[in-house]
């Protein structure tokens, strides 16, 4: 399993989530609620070839090396970084552990730690990122099962 957390360091988004707890028992729904924020943010991330910062290009050599081994089908040079085959991007989601109290949510693919965070061969591309939009988003929904648990129900 893609063995690195993700955490969102927000006072406010504490705050709501220790209210929802108390009011519901449980954070599951709220979680069920941002997978699709979540998603979509690491989506953006594949689609745009890292986001706020683009994400370094690939060596000539390395390029070179994956098409004369016929490990690249049909790249051309229009191709998002991280998408050749689609492997990485396809299996993000493929982790869904919704817990009353955590949420794991990503890939088990081994080689997705070595992007995120590179190596001392590889540079990183940190794709599961999550950009100050998103964090509103989820502060708002976190707000919305807080304060109002029936209705924000709506938001699943």
């Amino acid at each position: 399993m893609f063995d690195a957390r993700v955490e969102v360091d927000s006072e406010e988004l504490q705050k709501y989530l220790s209210k929802i707890y108390r009011n519901l028992k449980t954070l599951k729904p709220f979680f069920i609620a941002i997978i699709p924020v979540l998603h979509g943010s690491i989506v953006a991330n594949f689609r745009e070839g890292g986001r706020p910062k683009k994400w370094k290009p690939l060596k000539p050599s390395t390029i070179a090396g994956r098409m004369r081994e016929g490990t690249w089908p049909g790249f051309h040079s229009a191709q998002p970084i991280l998408m050749a085959h689609g492997t990485l991007f396809k299996s993000i989601g493929t982790v869904r552990k919704i817990g009353t109290r955590s949420l794991e949510y990503g890939t088990n693919l081994e080689k997705a730690a070595y992007l995120q965070y590179g190596t001392k061969k590889m540079l990183a591309r940190p794709f599961v990122l999550f950009q100050d939009e998103d964090i509103e988003q989820i502060v708002s929904y976190a707000a919305a099962f807080a304060f109002d648990p029936e209705t924000a129900k709506t938001l699943i």
